[in-house]
């Protein structure tokens, strides 16, 4: 790709976290460049000549190409202005100089340019200064002001690479947050934020830092952190995608929350369904909660309690929850209950003269409960049990 830009002397820059990476000593995967022109024109030329997949965005003249499991973003150099604070930037194009400027901190405010046989770092606001001194610093006063996002990412970079958010930088953030400046972002831009901390190496050191620092409150009153608890508890043997889920933290968000502010925290981050699944799962356990601890509470309602909510949400409440009890319950139910099972089937259960339909399902359900509370152990017992049930049960329904 380089000896073809430089043979057609495209002045095209490589910029931002790819440097950031590299210089650091860490893996570099996506590659941002900058182009001094029609990026989407560009991209769509350098797909031709080595091929891969462009995706254009025409909106910020931005396009991506993916080759294999690298990514490479072109965008034009660009200035932006925003409208108002919060609001996305409405994007013209610009210099490098000021697509450098405009950029959140300085340590992603680096580029070199690929059409030069040796070329030098442009290196406008002392972003390798401040990467030899692992400083994270924004590169104008009213930056938390325009986008509110970069409070989110500020943590996100010091936590990742064991920063220190520069002294001013952290007073421009108190200062943002004091000013409610979240308020003014979209629930799918702090949604998005979120996310991308959920799958940063080590979430909850972000998201602790998050609600120390007050953000998480700005974005939601009494939204915390809740830290992983040093409860040692059996895991079942399901995938590690069940077991490791990057939901598990939307779970230690939400356990702090009434019922009522979990609504209003799905409603303001315009939460999609598999999240709200998440966070209703955890309100059904927690208003199961007090059953489910009760000494005398029978396996068979433990289950009918329990079976209906994901995986995901029971391992975060017994990795965030502080109630060893209800810790005790869950894991019970995932490395026990959950996997019992009943020989019988449906075929048996027509067999013996009851008609197709719903009543031979919950017939089964029934000799499944009486299996969860141990009433019957072998296949023997529960073909008697039907026998049984099927007594009380008029055939033909």
């Amino acid at each position: 790709m380089r000896d073809w830009v430089r043979a057609n002397k495209i002045h095209l820059y490589v910029v931002g976290g790819a440097i950031r990476d590299s210089f650091l000593g860490y893996p570099v995967t996506d590659l941002d460049f900058t182009y001094d022109g029609d990026a989407i024109d560009l991209a769509r030329k350098l797909v031709s000549y080595m091929g891969g997949q462009v995706v254009v965005h025409p909106r910020f003249g931005t396009a991506t190409i993916s080759l294999g499991d690298v990514r490479l973003d072109l965008a034009s150099c660009r200035t932006e202005t925003y409208p108002s604070p919060g609001k996305l930037p409405l994007v013209s194009q610009g210099a490098i100089r000021e697509e450098l400027l405009r950029r959140d901190f300085t340590v992603n405010a680096l580029a070199i340019p690929l059409w030069e046989d040796n070329p030098e770092m442009l290196d406008l606001s002392n972003g390798l200064a401040d990467l030899r001194d692992r400083k994270i610093k924004v590169l104008h006063n009213n930056s938390f002001i325009d986008d509110p996002t970069r409070l989110f990412r500020a943590v996100k970079y010091e936590q990742r690479f064991d920063f220190q958010i520069d002294v001013n930088t952290m007073e421009l953030m108190t200062q943002s947050i004091t000013v409610g400046s979240i308020s003014e972002l979209s629930g799918d831009r702090i949604r998005h934020e979120l996310d991308r901390i959920f799958e940063e190496p080590v979430p909850p050191h972000a998201l602790g830092r998050l609600s120390h620092l007050g953000i998480l409150d700005a974005v939601l009153p009494g939204l915390i952190y809740q830290p992983m608890n040093n409860v040692n508890v059996s895991l079942p043997s399901f995938n590690d995608a069940e077991l490791t889920n990057q939901l598990e933290y939307l779970v230690s968000l939400s356990l702090s929350l009434s019922p009522e502010n979990k609504e209003i925290f799905i409603q303001r981050l315009n939460m999609p369904k598999d999240w709200i699944k998440v966070i209703s799962d955890v309100t059904a356990i927690q208003a199961a909660e007090y059953e489910l601890t009760t000494s005398d509470i029978k396996s068979s309602r433990i289950y009918s309690l329990l079976e209906g909510v994901s995986v995901i949400a029971i391992i975060g409440v017994m990795k965030f929850s502080d109630s060893t009890d209800l810790i005790r319950v869950l894991s019970d139910y995932l490395t026990r209950l959950k996997t019992v099972t009943i020989s019988v089937s449906g075929s048996d259960v027509i067999a013996r003269g009851l008609h197709p339909g719903p009543n031979v399902g919950l017939i089964l359900r029934e000799l499944l409960l009486y299996k969860l509370d141990g009433a019957i152990v072998t296949l023997e017992d529960e073909l008697e049990m039907l026998n049984t049930i099927l007594v009380q049960e008029p055939t033909g329904q």
